[in-house]
């Protein structure tokens, strides 16, 4: 293999295993909200990918994902926008890169902010959507009930995503803080350096 290639190829083959993964898992299903949005472990290998990676691949892969999950579901285009951007959203998993916890932060950063940006884009694009009632509650305008589905649509999803990922952190704490990734550094520096003697 091209040395040369070797750091290009391994985010980018990392980032098909964590989407496919994410494609499989968001179709098993916890349960879904009677208003729509399922609750599933999907966003774990996205949160995976940022913490290894950064935000900007992470926010990268999550618009891959919110994309290629538009398409498979057939979601109307401006709807499908909007998911994709807040399923990059899960990339800011990426800022807690190193950190012994970062995957519970992340966790707790990344799907409060994608449900925001879910939440605005919904009372953007569909405020004929909004129904009556909501929780027994009466819904008066799109943004408030878009701002609850989606408040309650974090909490469902952060209990069994933040348990995986307390168990992925204990299990396998050297490949969520990266540290294979600062060894395989190591190991193209010293190639570089019988390269050059």
């Amino acid at each position: 293999m091209d040395m040369e290639s070797y750091p290009v190829l391994r985010p980018v083959t990392e980032g098909a295993v964590a989407l496919a993964l994410a494609q499989v898992l968001g179709y098993a299903r916890v349960f879904t909200l009677p208003e729509g949005g399922d609750v599933s472990l999907g966003m774990v290998p996205l949160i995976v990918f940022a913490l290894r990676w950064g935000v900007g691949k992470g926010a990268l892969l999550g618009l891959a994902y919110g994309i290629l999950g538009a398409l498979l579901r057939w979601d109307w285009i401006p709807i499908g926008l909007g998911r994709a951007l807040a399923c990059a959203a899960l990339g800011t998993a990426g800022l807690f890169r190193g950190r012994r916890w970062g995957a519970l932060y992340g966790a707790l950063t990344g799907i409060p902010l994608r449900a925001a940006v879910q939440a605005a884009a919904g009372a953007l694009l569909l405020p004929e959507e909004t129904p009556e009632r909501f929780l027994n509650l009466r819904m008066n305008t799109p943004e408030t009930f878009y701002a609850l589905h989606e408040l309650l649509w974090a909490c469902l999803n952060l209990l069994p995503c933040l348990l995986a990922l307390a168990l992925l952190s204990l299990a396998f704490r050297r490949f969520l803080l990266a540290e294979d990734l600062a060894e395989d550094e190591d190991w193209e520096e010293t190639d570089d350096e019988k390269e050059e003697e």
